[in-house]
């Protein structure tokens, strides 16, 4: 009576093993997931640059739902507003390397790269130009 249980035991802890291991599921981790990390959540700055004669500065304010990129001219009235993603989506690339992607002005598909290099500093690449832009708190 014993070994008919234990023989039955054995034929059901065997077929859910199989079951189990022969039916492993897809689980991909490069997924676009909404909104922004909230590592890279604030207000950067760059150095100061000259661009058409002033001194510049670009601004970028990183938040949920938006990436807001705006040049500012030293001792102008002017500012230029930059490359905006609105309703971001982004995947995580690995080496805290994010894609973000997103509608741009006008209602275009925009995307870009932003690499976290630390608490302080990050860098930007946008898909206009092959300049990298670099970043601080």
């Amino acid at each position: 009576m014993e070994i008919k249980k234990l023989a039955t035991g054995l034929v059901v802890a065997s077929f859910i093993g199989i079951g189990v291991f022969s039916n492993p599921q897809q689980v991909s981790a490069a997924t676009w997931h909404k909104g922004t990390p909230s590592a890279l959540r604030g207000h950067w700055r760059t150095g100061i640059f000259h661009y058409g004669g002033f001194p510049c500065y670009d601004t970028l304010t990183v938040s949920k739902h938006m990436l807001n990129d705006m040049i500012h001219a030293i001792g102008s009235s002017a500012d230029a507003a930059a490359p905006t993603i609105w309703y971001p989506k982004y995947r995580y690339l690995g080496n805290h390397l994010y894609k973000f992607k997103g509608m741009g002005i006008g209602g275009f598909k925009a995307h870009c790269w932003i690499k976290w290099r630390g608490h302080n500093s990050i860098s930007v690449k946008t898909n206009q130009n092959k300049r990298v832009w670099h970043y601080y708190r």
